[in-house]
């Protein structure tokens, strides 16, 4: 297990309380922000602290903007250099009517491109983008964290890849993808909140990010119930972050 899934999940154990493709969405008005704060140690104050991770806030979104699923409300980030790990906490509304099934997924541009070439290309929902980092997981799951996935027509249930990829596949197992079962979930249903956490060089390289070890990376997120994404959280936040 990575470091920073060691991190996360000795958290649980010890009983900490973390803050943390249908459209259906009637009404979308996801409200970006742009926040160059570092993460963990950034010297920017952060807008959540969770269990020693600072958060900041990079987009804002209405309520009863989604039909049947998942209402997002805010979402921020973090950045832990010393697991060298990105973390995204989303604040929802309703997670109690929703967490058998949830889904979240995230998507990336990256400032330089990516080490392949890959192009931009259209996620399920949101501008195009570079990389994708989907949780999609089967019926019957139990929060915090006892959820399964099963590959099914058209999704990456969990895991990293290009878009490209994801545009062009017929079902998850096509996808060669970056990484597979690599994107922790934790729900706190007490809080409406979900946090996933996932490694940054799975997201941008060392050879994405660039000599100056700093990057701007543009997010696009969505939220949802049974595979669907029913609110677009945020369409163009962006976020920096400075590698060791």
């Amino acid at each position: 297990m990575k470091l920073f899934n060691k991190i996360f999940f000795s958290a649980l154990i010890l009983g900490v309380s973390f803050i943390g493709c249908s459209d259906d969405d009637d009404d979308d008005n996801p409200t970006p922000a742009a926040n160059t704060g570092g993460g963990t140690g950034g010297g920017v104050q952060a807008d959540l602290t969770v269990n020693g991770m600072d958060f900041f806030e990079i987009g804002t979104d209405p309520t009863g903007d989604a039909n049947n699923g998942l209402d997002a409300t805010n979402i921020y980030y973090s950045y832990d250099s010393t697991s060298d790990s990105l973390h995204f906490l989303v604040k929802v509304v309703n997670l109690a009517n929703f967490s058998s099934s949830p889904s979240i997924d995230f998507n990336f541009i990256l400032p330089n491109g990516t080490d392949g070439n890959k192009p931009l290309a259209n996620p399920f929902r949101g501008s195009q983008s570079h990389k994708t980092a989907s949780v999609y997981t089967d019926n019957g799951g139990t929060a915090p964290s006892t959820y399964t996935y099963t590959n099914v027509a058209g999704y990456a249930v969990n895991g990293i890849a290009y878009t490209d990829d994801v545009s062009k596949s017929t079902t998850g197992s096509d996808l060669s993808g970056i990484c597979s079962n690599c994107v922790s979930l934790v729900l706190d249903v007490t809080n409406n909140w979900i946090i996933c956490g996932m490694d940054r060089n799975q997201v941008i390289t060392d050879t994405e990010v660039g000599a100056t070890k700093s990057a701007k990376i543009t997010l696009s997120s969505n939220v949802g119930y049974q595979r669907g994404n029913n609110d677009l959280t945020t369409d163009g936040a962006d976020f920096t972050i400075a590698i060791p």
